[in-house]
């Protein structure tokens, strides 16, 4: 073989370049090919989601049967800084998805990508789109919200193709009149708009526009021009009253006027009667609806809650085709006109003041869900019971004293809450309600409960709440029941009570004046919420150790003096109040609870915590006010990285752990009422610490990190002796709009402490020590008086 054939066949053995002429997929590094998706066929997608990624890959854009290939490229969620313009290269991509990265520009390349139609760099730092954006010929879907964007560029409205532009949660002052041109959905909420452009343009053809969470206070009076729309968000603005051209958007199907400050609505808007399905006009001030409300005869969705209307309309039942109303939170005394609301299954009515319902109420003949809470109502009318589709009522707090024995007879009713009222006894025949799965009770004055017929008759009832009917003192109740609640009933057989309940979740039988907890509650192996509190109990049984499947447990105000051990035992333990007891020590299982979130162990007497919180590394609030404590532990606090809010105060502790600021989740540390001197100078790595209180204390100095807390919107440093502030603390004032309080510092030599503990360590060492001749001290002696030992004294200002 000649040598020029052995070097050609050795030429042509050569791997190809992973970029360059010539380059292929196959030789890109391991690092990038393990990104690329080539089951699509012939074209690929690239995802680098969550990669830690600094930078877009150069093969991307180098590679050259990459290149031509790629379809879709996937890198949310990293650390790019920029987008290469390398990237015009790519004529076949169709979607660029860069959210969630630190791009702080958009490069004209991308005006070059002829086949792009997807656009999504949201949650970035973006401050402009590029200005040659309305050439890119196939786009049609561009999301930039959440970026520091400040003005749009003048023909962005240009793009041929576009479908849908998203720049919600920027900085928008203005936005061109090009955005009405096409038929687009237009997003700009969460901006600074001041005022919409004027749409002088002939031929708008804007379908869709979003422009709630501004600072809009009027629309403009061209808004008639806008012939084509058919959904408009205005909601979280200062509007006072809608423009009456708006009754000319004959199209519009969809308003949402929510969250401002309307005081009356134009009798134009019903001119929208074959268009408009949609009105949410909740949080507003209005006090009347328009007199021809009634003709928006194809509204099937009306929400008007937190107003003030004290009437409905003559022609409000005219509305035949609305199915869910919601007119919460208003002055109604009458609603007779929702009889004619026939195809409405959901009315929400509760925060009125409506003393009666309709007698032909059983007219509304798809009503599913009715909604009465806390009105002025004093009976229910028979025809309830004819509402045959009724499967849901709520009439708590009311003063209703019987209910309609009509009720349930034609109906399969699901849910009933009657609590809070007026009742006395349950109807005669509790068949018709033997589909009941939820029956709500308590707070009612109730005075026996029919045994047999209950268990009987309730075979599918899953939640029951008899709480605070005080004169029952027997309940025989049905095996199928979820939850159970029983507070203030002192059960006379609570062996039978709570017999059978295989199936039983959610236990209260707080406020009960029990000694000790029955034993079949011990067998309930399902249990996962258990609320003892309020009672007169003296401890916890090992039994407590067989609900197994507990997560919340709450034995708050009674007279436990220690936790037993077997508390370790309960693994899936996320809620504990033990507050308002005897307690002495902080048990060391709690330390094993891993999955503890909520823990409340404040009002007792304990002195001293474990030396680390060992396994509790998803704690996220801890109280342990108003107890002896005289230090925190300083090992291993990492532990307790997720924690929201803690409170310490009213304790005798004197410092603060140096990795305490370390805890950079923290927003609420209240330290008041103790004996700390001095605060770690680092206090500014509490970056979402909201709230700080470190009032009655001995503090002197302030560090000045604290001010850096960006956060931070309450601060109480009163009641301490502080002489001389940081210069930060006009900026929290100022800039943050902090509360910041700085009253009664004491200004004297020393600021009398607090006394110590009886039995502490140094107190018996003071004691045995013999004081020196001669030497006056400086601190003022504070003496203890007798049988004050359970009181802590709160420390006393020199004057």
């Amino acid at each position: 073989m000649s040598k020029k054939s052995a070097g050609g066949k050795k030429k042509k053995d050569e791997p190809p370049p992973p970029i360059g002429p010539g380059s292929k997929i196959s030789a890109l590094p391991k690092v990038v090919l393990r990104h690329v998706d080539q089951t699509r066929g012939w074209k690929v997608d690239a995802n680098f989601s969550t990669s830690n990624m600094k930078a877009l890959p150069e093969h991307i854009y180098k590679n050259e049967e990459l290149s031509d290939r790629l379809r879709a490229i996937s890198a949310p969620n990293n650390r790019m800084k920029k987008v290469p313009g390398g990237i015009s290269v790519l004529q076949s991509i169709e979607e660029i998805d860069f959210k969630h990265n630190t791009i702080s520009k958009l490069p004209g390349a991308v005006v070059k990508l002829k086949a792009l139609q997807w656009l999504d760099v949201s949650e970035n730092t973006i401050k402009a789109l590029p200005k040659t954006i309305h050439k890119a010929s196939s786009l049609t879907k561009v999301v930039a919200s959440n970026n520091k964007i400040k003005k749009l560029p003048k023909k962005i409205g240009d793009m041929p193709a576009l479908k849908e532009l998203d720049v919600s949660n920027n900085s928008l002052k203005t936005v061109p009149k090009t955005v009405y041109k096409n038929p687009i959905r237009l997003n700009i909420s969460g901006n600074m708009l001041e005022k919409l452009p004027d749409v002088s343009l002939k031929a708008a053809h804007l379908n869709e526009i979003d422009v709630s969470r501004n600072r809009l206070i009027m629309l403009p009076e061209s808004l008639e021009m806008l012939k084509c729309l058919c959904w408009m968000n205005i909601s979280h603005n200062s509007f006072q009253e809608l423009p009456a051209a708006i009754g000319q958007l004959r199209f519009l199907k969809y308003l949402d006027a929510s969250h401002n400050q309307i005081l009356d609505l134009p009798d134009e808007l019903c001119n929208l009667e074959y268009a408009l399905r949609e009105l949410h006009l909740s949080h507003n001030q209005l006090d009347r609806l328009p007199g021809d409300f009634g003709k928006l005869r194809e509204l099937q969705i009306f929400t008007c809650a937190h107003n003030r209307l004290k009437g409905l309309p003559a022609s409000f039942s005219d509305l035949k085709a609305l199915k869910k109303l919601d007119l919460e939170k208003n002055r109604l005394q009458s609603i007779d006109q929702i009889s004619g609301l026939r195809s409405c299954h959901t009315m929400l009515f509760a925060h009125n003041q409506v003393t009666s319902l309709p007698d032909n109420i059983d007219q509304c003949s798809a009503l599913t869900t009715l909604e009465l809470q806390h009105n002025g109502l004093k009976a229910l009318p028979e025809a309830l019971g004819k509402a045959t589709c009724l499967k849901t009522i709520d009439i708590s707090h009311n003063e209703v004293e019987v209910i309609p024995e009509q009720l349930g007879e034609r109906q399969l009713l699901v849910t009933i809450n009657a609590a809070h009222n007026k009742i006395s006894e349950l109807p005669q025949d509790l068949r018709r309600l033997r589909t009941l799965e939820t029956l709500n009770l308590a707070h009612n004055k109730m005075t026996h409960i029919p045994l047999k017929e209950f268990a009987k008759n309730f075979e599918m009832l899953l939640h029951l709440d008899l709480s605070a009917n005080t004169k029952i003192n027997e309940v025989i109740t049905p095996k199928s029941l979820l939850s159970l609640g029983l507070s203030e009933i002192l059960l006379n057989r609570p062996e039978k009570t709570f017999a059978d309940l295989a199936y039983l979740s959610e236990l209260d039988i707080s406020s009960t004046q029990m000694e000790e907890v029955p034993g079949p509650v011990w067998r309930l192996r399902s249990l996962t919420k258990l609320n003892l509190a309020n009672n007169h109990l003296t401890s916890l049984p090992e039994e407590i150790s067989k609900l197994k499947a507990l997560r919340e447990l709450d034995v708050s105000k009674n007279q436990l003096t220690a936790l037993p051990d077997q508390i370790g035992i309960l693994a899936w333990l996320t809620r504990l109040d033990v507050s308002e007891n005897r307690l002495e020590t902080f048990n060391p299982e709690l330390t094993k609870l891993r999955y503890m979130q909520h823990l409340n162990m404040a009002h007792n007497k304990m002195i001293m915590l474990p030396e680390h919180f060992g396994e509790m590394g998803q704690m996220v609030t801890l109280n342990l006010a108003d107890n002896r404590l005289q230090y925190l532990p300083n090992d291993r606090i990492d532990v307790m990285a997720s924690l929201t809010h803690l409170d310490v105060s009213e304790n005798w502790i004197q410092c603060i752990p140096s990795d305490m600021p370390y805890l950079y989740r923290i927003h609420v540390l209240l330290l008041a009422g103790n004996d700390i001197r001095e605060l770690p100078k680092d206090m500014g790595k509490m970056a979402m610490l909201q709230k700080l209180d470190l009032s009655d204390n001995l503090i002197a100095v302030i560090p000045d990190s604290l001010c850096k807390c960006s956060c931070l919107k309450n601060l109480d440093i009163s009641d301490n002796r502080i002489v001389t502030f940081p210069r930060g603390l006009d900026n929290l004032r100022n800039k943050q709009q902090c509360e910041v309080k700085v009253e009664n510092q004491f200004t004297g030599k020393e600021k009398p402490p607090r006394p110590k503990l009886p039995g502490s360590e140094k107190e018996e060492e003071a004691k045995s020590a013999k004081p020196k001749k001669g030497k006056k001290s400086g601190k003022k002696a504070r003496t203890i008086t007798p049988g004050a030992a359970n009181v802590k004294p709160k420390g006393a200002k020199k004057k």
